[in-house]
């Protein structure tokens, strides 16, 4: 068993972790075991479960008033709304009539309505003055990789504040309420949720997981590796460098990302970002960053640790003073193409008459890298109303201008110089922010 260290997170929470190398034969079942307070929770690898989020609007809006979104573990599957009254597939083309029983949903969404109607009427104030409240249910179940149920937990909320959880697993009931409200007050309520819960909600949040296990089993059991990056840039507002440690392209979700300084783990509170972000392909990103002054010398390193990972990856930043920023990225062309409609003309062409109607300006910027991380040439080119009206070309610390608008020596001199200060003050920073997006 190696770490076990308790750490401290940078929002005053505190995390562990405990890892253990096996080997690629490996038939043993491991479960994570998590006691605290009193209470334990056991995780299997490989668990699912299946979540949903109802939304209720009571007042004069744009939308449904009642929805529902599900989700297979991170990915939405479904939506229903009281407007349609129809389940609706979301992710996958082909038909889920199986997974879903129509029957089953209109009598959960009929009972789920009257439950939030009266809890809401319930926990309104009788002097209240708004015209709109909104009431939400998250509630997820789950189940282990051995197929066996677990827990379901519901939780609700009134206005955007929570009101209770109601937690079940192995026959028994957890209750928590943040209300104000007395235990003879919150019995009936409290009793017919039980009933709920067990009866209807459970075995129907249960069959309806192992339906799209079945369903979308290699959707959700897929693994994609992190593509992990250490980028260093110019920061304009520190006058030194940020390092960022940066893994995207990964699934599942779940990933350690630890950005170390000659060896040691930074302080999280010297680090920024470290959220779990969506991509737009159903794969995920985390970013943490540093800033450094422009003297430091200390060897940074990023470590990531994921479930696609055999071993811990580690990629090293080496500083280099001769060079104004090494990037451990393989050669790439950046292209940013900027379109900039139905706007005037701005810097020198605000000199020449405006025609009648709209001018269209646009400016197209490219800069490369080059291999060994070296930056390579950056081309601006301008127009206006379609046509070209200037080219700005700079590699090697050397400009090269060209116009095709009549516009006289006078006023494209001042543009000119200003122009070049400002590329090449910023060449650096920029080419090294685009390459930390792409």
């Amino acid at each position: 068993m190696t770490r076990g260290d308790l750490l401290p997170n940078d929002d005053r929470m505190n995390q562990m972790r405990k890892s253990l190398e096996i080997s690629a034969a490996d038939k043993h079942k491991y479960t994570c075991s998590v006691t605290h307070l009193g209470n334990k929770w056991d995780t299997d690898l490989g668990s699912h479960s299946l979540w949903v989020l109802i939304t209720h609007i009571e007042g004069e809006t744009p939308f449904p008033a009642f929805s529902g979104i599900f989700m297979l573990d991170d990915i939405i599957v479904g939506y229903y709304n009281s407007e349609t009254m129809i389940y609706v597939v979301r992710g996958n083309t082909t038909s889920e009539d199986d997974v879903v029983d129509p029957d089953h949903l209109d009598i959960i969404s009929e009972n789920v309505l009257v439950h939030i109607k009266t809890r809401s009427k319930y926990l309104r104030s009788d002097n209240h003055t708004e015209s709109k409240f909104i009431f939400q249910i998250m509630s997820h179940c789950e189940q282990g990789d051995n197929e066996k149920p677990g827990q379901m937990i519901t939780k609700t909320a009134f206005r955007g504040s929570a009101v209770d959880e109601l937690r079940f697993f192995n026959g028994t009931f957890t209750y928590q309420s943040s209300s104000n409200y007395t235990a003879m007050e919150i019995k009936p309520y409290l009793e017919l949720s039980m009933w709920h819960l067990k009866i209807l909600y459970y075995p129907a949040c249960i069959k309806m997981m192992k339906n799209y296990l079945t369903k979308r089993g290699t959707q959700v059991n897929r693994i994609v590796k992190p593509r992990v990056r250490l980028i260093q840039k110019t920061s304009s507002d520190y006058g030194g460098f940020c390092v960022s440690c940066l893994a995207t392209g990964f699934y599942p979700r779940h990933i350690n990302l630890t950005l170390f300084r000659d060896g040691q783990p930074v302080a999280e509170h010297e680090i920024t970002g470290g959220d779990l972000l969506p991509s737009g392909d159903g794969t995920y990103q985390m970013r943490k960053s540093l800033e450094i002054s422009a003297a430091d010398k200390h060897k940074y390193t990023c470590s990531a640790t994921h479930l696609s990972l055999d071993n811990k990856l580690d990629v090293t930043l080496e500083f280099d003073p001769g060079e104004p920023f090494i990037l451990v990225i393989p050669s790439v062309l950046i292209i940013l193409a900027l379109v900039l409609l139905f706007g005037t003309g701005v810097g020198i062409y605000k000199c020449r008459k405006r025609q009648a109607g709209l001018d269209v300006y646009q400016t197209l910027v490219v800069c490369e890298l080059l291999d060994l991380d070296k930056p390579g040439k950056m081309l601006i080119k301008d127009a206006v109303g379609g046509s070209t009206t200037d080219e700005l070309f700079y590699f090697n610390n050397t400009f090269t201008y060209t116009v095709s608008a009549n516009i006289t020596q006078e006023v494209l001199k001042p543009h000119r110089k200003n122009s070049s200060w400002k590329l090449q003050r910023r060449l650096t920073q920029f080419a090294c922010q685009l390459s930390g997006i792409i």
